[in-house]
């Protein structure tokens, strides 16, 4: 019984010690403010186009099938991608000489480039598709979305920015 109570006391102490220490990280209740990348602003929510737009049933149906059909298309590829990376990594734990790896790693990484592009293709196709079913007045109000909802300048998706990603790759 008496480790029992000991314990129990010891859990609560500690529990109110990290509440305490939570607590203080908060002022009046709000959340301390988030850091972004070279003090971006933080990136609005995320929109239901379908809403947004005001799709009809048919337009929807319509989006949802070039949506599968991109898929069906980009999954080969994506799998591509992922298998270079691994094989990028096979090299790198290779007992290859250094030179025969940067060539390999080289080679690898200009495919990956290239499935890259053909990636960005098939997505430019789905947006044309996209555009291409919407009336004008959706388009227009796409349009004033776009430009609404424009990432900043310098806003890099993967958190670096490029210049900061080539000056790593040149060290």
């Amino acid at each position: 019984m008496k480790k029992l109570l000991t314990t129990m006391f010891c859990l609560s102490i500690i529990a109110l010690g990290a509440q305490g220490a939570f607590a203080q990280n908060f002022d009046n209740g709000n959340p301390p403010p988030v850091k972004h990348h070279k003090g971006m602003k933080k990136m609005p929510p995320r929109v239901n186009l379908e809403e947004y737009l005001n799709l009809t049933e048919q337009q929807k149906a319509q989006v949802k099938a070039n949506r599968i059909k991109s898929r069906k298309a980009m999954k080969p590829i994506m799998n591509s991608i992922s298998d270079k990376r691994e094989a990028i990594l096979d090299v790198m734990d290779s007992d290859l000489p250094k030179a025969q790896q940067e060539a390999k790693i080289k080679a690898l990484k200009e495919e990956i480039n290239g499935l890259h592009k053909q990636a960005n293709e098939i997505r430019k196709q789905n947006m044309k598709d996209f555009e291409a079913i919407l009336t004008p007045e959706q388009k227009a109000k796409f349009e004033k979305f776009k430009q609404e909802h424009k990432p900043p300048k310098g806003h890099c998706p993967n958190g670096k920015c490029k210049k900061d990603f080539k000056k790593g790759a040149q060290k």
